[in-house]
């Protein structure tokens, strides 16, 4: 099942555009144990997320793990390996989900295996809507939190149009103001529809 989710991630993140911000992140989760990246529908938290694992894979030799529940770390956990969870979407993914978030608090299943495994790493991506600092304390996190609307982390302009040329047509492209391609911290979502819609027809 792990094989089959990691061929599907290489093939969602075939037009994957490396930013400053996923540079950024790349780089703390290599020094940090744990990344929190938070961001607004659209903005490309999970296929930051994704990207990021393939890299520790690829460059490091790191097992990814993608874990829905906390049941799927008790069951992939390996101490003394170099693992990296994906959670997506914590604790809810239209809105914060109390039941998810006290299935994931009874372990405390994060702190965990982050206590006692130095190889593990964990990469959580979780709407703006729903992050709070409390979630931290109330985890028992010491969490790298990452939020893509930040100066430090918002895409560029340049960033918005290397992305749009990766998913659209030319002249798509050129029809689309700067004002218009600025306005919507989406566009990584919107672009990777719009393309996905324009093959379908």
């Amino acid at each position: 099942m792990q094989e089959e989710t990691l061929m599907n991630w290489s093939n969602e993140l075939a037009k994957f555009v490396v930013t400053k911000a996923s540079q950024s992140i790349y780089q703390r989760i290599q020094m940090d144990k744990l990344v929190a990246i938070i961001g607004s529908t659209g903005t490309g938290k999970s296929a930051c997320a994704k990207n990021i694992a393939l890299r520790l894979k690829n460059e490091y030799g790191y097992t990814i793990v993608s874990a829905r529940q906390p049941s799927d770390i008790t069951q992939y956990v390996l101490p003394g390996t170099n693992q990296v969870f994906i959670i997506d979407d914590f604790i809810g993914k239209n809105a914060f989900d109390e039941a998810e978030a006290v299935s994931w608090e009874e372990g405390p299943f994060i702190y965990k295996i982050l206590s006692t495994n130095d190889q593990t790493k964990v990469i959580l991506t979780c709407r703006k809507s729903i992050w709070n600092p409390e979630i931290c304390e109330r985890f028992r996190l010491s969490a790298s939190v990452c939020d893509l609307h930040t100066d430090e982390l918002r895409l560029t302009l340049l960033e918005r149009r290397t992305i749009c040329e990766a998913y659209l047509e030319k002249s798509y492209i050129n029809a689309i103001k700067d004002e218009i391609i600025i306005m919507y911290p989406f566009l990584p979502s919107l672009c990777s529809i719009f393309s996905s819609k324009t093959l379908v027809q």
